[in-house]
C-alpha cells in the first residue's frame, strides 16, 4: 500500500510536470489550471497516506525489525511455500 501510494503520488508529479510544460497540448491554460488544481488535492492526500503508512511500517527499531523479519524467513525455512487454499489447484 505504501508502495502504491508512493507511486501515484510520483505518477501525479510527472504529469503535473507535464502538464505545466506542455499545456496547449492538453487544451490550453483554463484546462491545465483546473487539472493541476486537482492533482494538487490528489498528491496531498497520497502523501499524508503515504507518511501514516511509513510511520507504521518503520515504528519498530531496526532491530526489532530485523528480528521479525528474521522470524518470517525461519517459518517459510521450515514450513516452505504457502499453499494456496480455496482454489481448485488445491483439490488435485
Amino acid at each position: 500500500e505504501l508502495a502504491e501510494a508512493l507511486g501515484d503520488d510520483h505518477d501525479l508529479a510527472v504529469l503535473s510536470a507535464l502538464l505545466h510544460s506542455e499545456p496547449d497540448m492538453f487544451g490550453g491554460s483554463p484546462y491545465v489550471d483546473r487539472v493541476h488544481r486537482l492533482v494538487d488535492r490528489t498528491a496531498a492526500d497520497l502523501q499524508v497516506r503515504a507518511f501514516r503508512l511509513g510511520a507504521t511500517l518503520y515504528s519498530e527499531s531496526p532491530k526489532a525489525f530485523g528480528r521479525r523479519l528474521g522470524g518470517y524467513w525461519q517459518a517459510w525455512h521450515e514450513l516452505g511455500d504457502e499453499r494456496p487454499v480455496g482454489a481448485l489447484d488445491a483439490v488435485t
